[in-house]
């Protein structure tokens, strides 16, 4: 398939509208994705008005893939995964981008046997990498667990792997109302359940920023901000019907602040990516860790004799 030779059958676990799995060319090994949506229409037997729609249709899905894909690649720091090659082969069209062995990876379930300041890097990291994709116009729009790598890096630090960028749109190209929009329900934003809905709603940046800040709680606690789950599923529900989303009282001060503030309702009240990686590089760096306490004043022994220090004469005797 054109120059790849398949490891594995495609298969759609965890892929949404698409397909995926292993492939090697030149003596490597890449990450192979087939879309099931556009399909380039083969068929000559179409009547020639629906082939040309169809045409004109996979036209501009493909110029505006090429477009994100090359917003992305020239934005990524090297922890956002580029996009190798894309292309077509018979009907289908796929992308081709770095593989990252399973075993390198360090499972979320293990993540909590870091130290808390590699965790407080981690989010730095993935924090740093999603803003320079926003500084291109570019939203994820389906952060979530499984769409970050962690893996350790040479020097034994972890960094995650940004990957899946196939619901991703341009900031000034949203989706219309009407259009599908991607994401998780334990990580969507209120904006898009709201924009779901048919509401007239703009969808921005921020939705990402909403979905890290849960992403991040868990990375830091191990578990997702409370909020009642008695009457609520998830997060962007409380959060539509009034509820603010409780931060771990565990955390330190600031990294808790600035949580709470990605986690508001309002996406115009959310800070941008570098506030948030300024104050995890801050804590991380130790300019915000908690100072240690001052050493005690040992109290005076009255029993104890002055220490008489060598040279030193009383008034009295000179």
């Amino acid at each position: 398939m054109n120059g790849y030779r398949l490891l594995a059958p495609f298969h759609n676990e965890n892929a949404g509208m698409s397909r995926w799995t292993t492939a090697e060319k030149n003596n490597r090994t890449y990450f192979l994705k087939e879309f099931l949506s556009p399909v380039y229409p083969m068929d000559d037997s179409l009547p020639d008005y629906l082939r040309a729609q169809i045409l004109q249709d996979c036209e501009n899905e493909v110029v505006r893939k090429i477009r994100l894909y090359q917003a992305i690649n020239n934005a990524s720091d090297g922890n956002a995964i580029r996009i190798g090659e894309f292309f077509r082969c018979d009907s289908r069209y796929y992308i081709q981008t770095e593989m990252i062995p399973p075993e390198v990876t360090v499972p979320v379930q293990n993540l909590g046997r870091l130290p808390f300041r590699e965790r407080v890097f981690l989010c730095g990291t993935i924090a740093k990498s999603i803003y320079r994709i926003h500084k291109a116009g570019v939203i994820h729009a389906d952060i979530k667990v499984s769409n970050i790598l962690v893996h350790l890096s040479r020097e034994k630090r972890p960094v995650g792997k940004v990957i899946d960028f196939d619901g991703s749109f341009f900031e000034s190209d949203p989706p219309r109302p009407g259009e599908d929009v991607g994401g998780d329900q334990i990580y969507l934003a209120p904006e898009t359940c709201r924009f779901l809905m048919e509401e007239d709603v703009r969808l921005t940046h921020k939705l990402d920023i909403f979905a890290l800040g849960i992403l991040f709680h868990e990375y830091l606690t191990g578990a997702p901000p409370e909020f009642n789950h008695d009457e609520y599923f998830y997060a962007h529900e409380a959060v539509l019907e009034g509820e603010t989303l409780r931060v771990a009282d565990e955390l330190p001060a600031e990294i808790r602040s600035i949580l709470s503030k990605m986690l508001q309702a309002d996406p115009e009240k959310r800070p941008d990516l570098d506030k948030v990686f300024y104050v995890f590089d801050m804590y991380e760096n130790g300019f915000l860790a908690p100072k240690p306490a001052p050493k005690p004043v040992p109290k005076p022994n009255p029993d104890r004799k002055p220490t008489i220090p060598p040279g030193f004469h009383p008034a009295g005797d000179l």
